[in-house]
């Protein structure tokens, strides 16, 4: 059994060396501006476009997933390139990711939107108004008072005497 145990930990340990040569090995094969980056979280010396476009194409998945390197170097390409200013003032502001001819087909759909609802409101309000409770429905009421309206399932209109309005008063009484 101590056997065992004492064959265990030497294996764990030749892993342990390898797996650390291994690594300095991978960061000797890494592209100068990569090593440099991973080394000092930027750029400490000056590379040529090549040389970072490289340095792009060939960072392992691991610098590129959990360090900035991708982003430092990705940014100095873009500066050498001229597609970057490389003042640190405030920039201009972003653009947008629709196209301003849809942003503006858009702004007229919404203000037209707007639009009808603002009239349709409006109507709503007359035809309250009209119908004379605030709910607008019901039908509008007669013009000519003389005739009083149909209770639901008569024809026929019901005498002045039995409609459900009152009455006027007279005026100059």
């Amino acid at each position: 059994m101590r056997r065992l145990v004492s064959i265990i930990l030497a294996c764990t340990l030749c892993l342990g060396a390898a797996s650390t040569l291994a690594g300095s090995a991978a960061a000797a094969g890494l592209a100068p501006a990569v090593a440099d980056c991973n080394a000092h979280g930027q750029l400490t010396r000056t590379y040529t476009v090549q040389q970072l476009q490289r340095a792009l194409a060939t960072m392992p998945a691991d610098i590129k997933e959990y360090t900035g390197c991708y982003n430092v170097i990705d940014r100095q390409l873009l500066a050498d390139l001229g597609k970057l200013k490389r003042s640190g003032g405030s920039g201009s502001g972003g653009g947008s990711f629709l196209p301003t001819w849809l942003i503006i087909v858009l702004a007229l759909l919404v203000l037209g939107g707007a639009a009808f609802g603002v009239v349709a409101l409006r109507q709503r309000g007359e035809d309250a108004a009209v119908a004379g409770h605030p709910g607008g429905s019901g039908p509008p009421p007669y013009e000519d008072d003389m005739q009083a309206r149909p209770r639901e399932g008569q024809t026929e209109p019901l005498p002045r005497e039995d409609r459900t309005e009152p009455p006027r008063e007279p005026e100059g009484g």
